[in-house]
């Protein structure tokens, strides 16, 4: 009976056309490269906090947690120390401990005084800011495991592995602040097609991968060759990238649910890197593990 449903086929995935307007690569990069990136309204008062207690009294430490927990934040630092040292060997400082303490305390405070705020970019808009605050949520969460499996491959650039997955998905953020209703007529897409691939619903309603515009980016940006090389997807057989890639991966699934079924394939990738089982990656990712 060539007719009758077959129990174990594979879901068809929906066509998606691509919209109308959709951009292209290099409109996308004018449009974001130039963004003054605003941070959380959390980040820019800790700084402040800090700045009331005197120079003498804030430790270099004290500053970079506060930096690392805003991937926004992470880039604007990044970004004002290339401005300050052009093609300097101060710009190739991967970690946000060591650029704070180049840069120095009072002219780090001086600098970063007034931050525009996501909060006041994003006025009005709370469904596109709870998005965008669910990426840097899962942004933070990526950086943590990246920084487990590193710890556990003894990899001495651990912290350059942690920020590499907390900014892989740094144009994303970026979408959802500077193009909110882009960002949610995407997230529609993949939430009523659960089969769709995220790329494919990028392409259709920004007319191109993330992926892509991340590189552009962060290449415009001329971000640490270190931690570019380290969100590019396309180098999976270099042990780092692929820490990064896997600790990405399980964020992204994970915010789903711990019964995500994407999950099991993670963690038997994560375990093959780190020569272990998927049993153990499993507790080691999981908050209750």
């Amino acid at each position: 009976r060539m007719n009758s449903p077959d129990a174990n086929a594979v879901p068809i995935v929906p066509a998606v056309r691509r919209r109308p307007g959709a951009g292209n690569l290099a409109s996308w990069v004018r449009q974001l490269g130039d963004a003054d990136l605003p941070v959380l309204r959390s980040t820019a008062r800790q700084i402040a906090r800090l700045a009331a207690e005197g120079d003498e009294n804030i430790g270099t430490h004290d500053l970079a947690e506060v930096v690392r927990n805003d991937p926004l934040m992470t880039v604007r630092l990044y970004k004002h120390i290339r401005r300050l040292s052009g093609d300097r060997q101060l710009a190739e400082i991967t970690t946000v401990d060591r650029m704070i303490v180049m840069l120095g305390v009072p002219p780090f405070l001086r600098a970063f005084r007034e931050l525009p705020l996501v909060e006041e970019h994003m006025r009005g808009n709370t469904a596109a800011l709870a998005g965008l605050i669910r990426v840097m949520q899962r942004a933070r969460r990526a950086a943590d495991i990246a920084g487990r499996f590193a710890a556990w491959r003894n990899d001495i650039g651990f912290e350059e592995i942690m920020i590499a997955a907390m900014l892989h998905d740094l144009a994303e953020m970026l979408v959802w602040c500077y193009a909110p209703a882009l960002a949610l007529e995407m997230q529609g897409l993949l939430d009523a097609n659960p089969q769709l691939r995220s790329a494919t619903a990028q392409e259709a309603v920004l007319g191109v991968k993330l992926i892509d515009l991340q590189l552009r980016l962060v290449n415009r940006w001329r971000l640490p060759e270190l931690l570019v090389r380290m969100m590019d997807d396309d180098h999976a057989e270099n042990p780092r990238v692929r820490n990064v890639m896997l600790a990405v991966n399980i964020a992204r699934h994970c915010a789903h649910g711990w019964d995500n079924a994407a999950l099991p394939d993670d963690f038997t990738a994560a375990a093959l890197l780190l020569s272990t089982t998927p049993q153990h990656v499993a507790r080691m990712v999981h908050p209750a593990g």
